[in-house]
């Protein structure tokens, strides 16, 4: 098995996903994570799924993660229990995604977070949305131990980790884990590091990409600002076994020329310059 991955959105999230999946293929990666209609509110159907498993053997892909969804109007942690119980169904939809395409990771999704100096008029708002990511959490697990799977927290930009913090301790290590994003360390840098370290025995997922520090730009590693070398550390000491999964953006990097009619020749260059970072990498972790 190939020891890195890489998310199947680094062009574009919606639409036929076939042509990302036979590019990611032609430039020799096998293992991917589902990233399409990561922040929608759409519901995968078993003809879809069906397709889906098809152009995976095509292929010879093999899933590995999939990036849930906390929706727009479906939302997962949403104060509004309508929206909270439709956004549980979407969770629900990705579970079953992850089962029936045979993943072989988890599940990752979005913890509600308080931002940095958040107003105290606001605080009710955030307490409203960790109360209803537990009652999420509470119903999902039954389905976690039907499928043997498991739900990866993740990290997220600009937010302290007062709620993630909490979820990680009090849920069982077995099912709920921590989701370790490297360009959103990069952001916050000052909390996001020593968590990291704290939680490292917790990590079961992960998004790595870089960045310069002032915004989520899913860049190429060693492009940006991350250091990768205190990664590695964290890596080696941590549970991790899966393939390095890599999160990147094709349109924020240099290959993407808004004007051009054809990206093929930049998509090749840019996935084969991926692929060779992300084994620099995947080394460094050995």
């Amino acid at each position: 098995m190939s020891k890195v991955a890489i998310n199947t959105d680094f062009m574009n999230d919606v639409n036929s996903p076939e042509p990302y999946l036979r590019q990611i293929s032609e430039a020799g990666f096998q293992n991917i994570m589902w990233c399409h209609h990561w922040n929608t509110d759409f519901i995968y159907g078993q003809a879809e799924l069906a397709q889906l498993k098809e152009w995976f053997k095509t292929y010879n892909i093999v899933l590995q993660d999939v990036h849930g969804t906390h929706g727009v109007e479906k939302c997962w942690f949403a104060p509004e229990e309508y929206r909270r119980r439709a956004g549980v169904e979407l969770t629900v939809n990705r579970l079953i995604m992850l089962k029936e395409l045979d993943g072989c990771g988890t599940l990752i999704m979005h913890p509600p977070r308080k931002l940095f100096n958040t107003p105290e008029e606001e605080l009710p708002l955030f307490k409203k949305r960790e109360e209803s990511v537990r009652r999420s959490l509470d119903e999902l697990l039954p389905l976690l131990e039907k499928y043997d799977a498991r739900i990866a927290l993740e990290n997220l930009p600009h937010g302290n980790w007062e709620i993630l913090s909490a979820l990680l301790d009090d849920y069982p290590a077995d099912r709920i884990g921590f989701c370790m994003d490297s360009g959103h360390c990069n952001i916050t840098v000052r909390t996001h590091y020593a968590e990291v370290e704290k939680y490292a025995d917790r990590i079961i997922a992960v998004h790595l990409h870089d960045n310069d520090g002032s915004g989520d730009q899913h860049q190429l590693p060693f492009t940006g600002t991350f250091d990768w070398e205190w990664l590695a550390k964290v890596m080696k000491k941590s549970p991790y076994t899966n393939p390095l999964n890599f999160e990147v953006s094709m349109r924020k990097s240099p290959y993407f020329d808004p004007e051009a009619a054809d990206h093929t020749a930049a998509t090749v260059a840019f996935l084969a310059d991926a692929r060779e970072r992300f084994n620099r990498f995947a080394a460094m972790c050995e």
